[in-house]
């Protein structure tokens, strides 16, 4: 793994890297490699060269693989077990990925929430209202930690008590931007900072756009509330389209440059949004707000859905049912007994429904 590490922190793509490492079976045997073999090798250049064959940082990434585990970094190789299947198959997935916290489970779905770094007033509510009802739903939401909308999307999971994770364009012990460092200490607490790069990197302006790829490929829909023609969340909603995710824009105002963006997206074909409920719906997925603020959350069928909608807060006799989701006696008997399973309706008394 040491030497894993060290080759993970090297100077250059992940491509590279996976390349060597299948030309000579592990990351030991490039460390021991010798400067004329690696000069053969048209895919490295001077730099990449030279960088493997600095004796000073094949001493120090050793000596800081050792180190690591005192600032409860954890370091995933693409090999491990560990490493997050969703982005193990994307086009060019990090070699190794740094990381604080706990990685998100395999298993739910996972919302990526992005936008502009400055945001208008109504960009940065909408984006904290969705982190939050997707926290208050124990959907995970995942960002990049960068002002304007990404803080907002993180302080609205949190507010929701959910998880959230934080992509990071530098080391994941570096607070960037530095105003962020509550907003940092508090995802560490219930989710992650993540990050390819090796411990101790300075975010560069080159690091962002790579560091979409990340953010798309752990989600499984992507969410831009608002963004300018020219913004770096145009980039994420193209490489997750590319990597097969959902999009979806919240719309704005024709002529609002911050909206230009998301009505341009739309316009190609993203989702719109038009409120958390029909959102919630074209992912197939239900929920209901409790007197507590929890919600009930389910991947549901056509009929599922059909049925809990014909449902509310008092009970409703069979003969009600029927009439309100057109559905046929045999089918609702089906569709009541999983979602009973499930516990997102009950039976009050014989033939009477509630949802729970």
């Amino acid at each position: 793994m040491k030497y894993t590490y060290w080759l993970a922190c090297m100077p250059f793509g992940s491509e590279k890297k996976r390349m060597l490492v299948g030309d000579y079976f592990s990351a030991k045997a490039v460390y021991e490699t010798k400067k004329e073999e690696l000069e053969r090798l048209s895919y490295l250049n001077e730099c990449d060269v030279k960088a493997l064959t600095d004796l000073g940082c094949k001493k120090k990434y050793i000596e800081d693989y050792e180190k690591i585990k005192e600032q409860d970094i954890v370091f995933c190789p693409y090999t491990s077990v560990e490493y997050p299947s969703r982005l193990r198959n994307i086009y060019n997935p990090p070699f190794a990925l740094f990381y604080k916290g706990k990685l998100p489970k395999e298993e739910g779905i996972k919302i990526a929430v992005v936008g502009a770094r400055v945001c208008s007033a109504y960009g940065q509510k909408i984006s904290e209202q969705i982190g939050e009802a997707f926290g208050k739903i124990g959907i995970d939401v995942i960002s990049g930690m960068a002002r304007g909308v990404d803080s907002a999307a993180h302080y609205g999971a949190l507010k929701g008590n959910g998880k959230t994770f934080a992509v990071l364009g530098c080391g994941v012990d570096i607070v960037y931007p530095r105003q962020n460092r509550e907003l940092y200490n508090r995802i560490l607490e219930n989710g992650a900072v993540i990050s390819e790069y090796a411990p101790g990197t300075p975010a560069q302006p080159i690091f962002f756009p790579l560091r979409n790829r990340i953010i798309s490929g752990l989600s499984d829909v992507v969410i831009v509330t608002e963004a300018k023609r020219k913004s770096g969340s145009l980039i994420t909603a193209d490489l997750a389209m590319d990597q097969g995710r959902e999009v979806f824009c919240v719309p704005g105002r024709v002529g609002d440059s911050l909206s230009e963006g998301t009505n341009d997206l739309i316009h190609q074909g993203a989702g719109i949004i038009t409120s958390f409920e029909q959102l919630m719906n074209d992912l197939n997925l239900t929920y209901k707000p409790e007197k507590n603020g929890v919600y009930n959350i389910g991947g549901l069928s056509k009929d599922e859905v059909t049925l809990y909608k014909a449902l509310d807060e008092y009970p409703k006799s069979l003969d009600n049912i029927l009439d309100d989701s057109n559905l046929t006696i045999s089918t609702v008997f089906e569709v009541i007994s999983s979602l009973m399973s499930k516990g997102l309706i009950k039976e009050t008394f014989k033939n009477n429904y509630v949802r729970c």
